[in-house]
Parts: C-alpha cells; sequence; structure tokens
C-alpha cells in the first residue's frame, strides 16, 4: 500500500474557476471536469476548455457502456465526440427535444 499522490492546481494560471460540480474518465485516461468555467480536460499534463460549450456551466458527466462520454450544461446536453483534429466537441441533442 502506497500514499495517495495529489497534486494542486492554480486556477489563477489556469484560468477557470474554483468550482467542480462533477468530473469523469475516459477509457484513454483523459479527465473531464465539470466546472463553472465550462467543460475542462485534463490529460495528466494539462488543462483545456472544451470550446464547444463555451463558458457554459456543466452540472453533469457520465461515462456510459459504450464509453462515450455525456454532458449535462445549464443550455445544453449531448455526448462528446472528436472533431476532425482529434479535439472533444460536444454533440448537442438539445434540437432533438
Amino acid at each position: 500500500m502506497g500514499l495517495l499522490y495529489v497534486e494542486n492546481f492554480d486556477t489563477s494560471k489556469e484560468g477557470f474557476n474554483l468550482q467542480n460540480w462533477c468530473a469523469t474518465q475516459d477509457s484513454v485516461g483523459l479527465v473531464y471536469v465539470g466546472n463553472t468555467s465550462g467543460l475542462l480536460q485534463y490529460d495528466g499534463s494539462e488543462w483545456r476548455r472544451v470550446e464547444a460549450l463555451g463558458n457554459d456551466i456543466v452540472r453533469a458527466l457520465l461515462r456510459d457502456s459504450a464509453g462515450r462520454i455525456c454532458v449535462g450544461s445549464r443550455l445544453d446536453f449531448g455526448y462528446l465526440e472528436p472533431d476532425s483534429m482529434g479535439h472533444a466537441k460536444l454533440t448537442s441533442l438539445r434540437d432533438l427535444l
């Protein structure tokens, strides 16, 4: 048994809000955090904002049985898919309501 590894992040440096609502991890190890500043992705060394959601508050994340990341924000909901550059983008389901 070992000690847990804890890493603290300076939010002023990263430019994100202090308030996190939810978190999940995809099948390749990327961490997604629902934050008051939007959806954040962490690859183990760098944080990036998933731009498709802008700065909307993300309050719900879920990895389904197929490994897809489902997202619920204040104004939209859907799932993440890679764009042509391999970056995560939201495929919205809002218009299907």
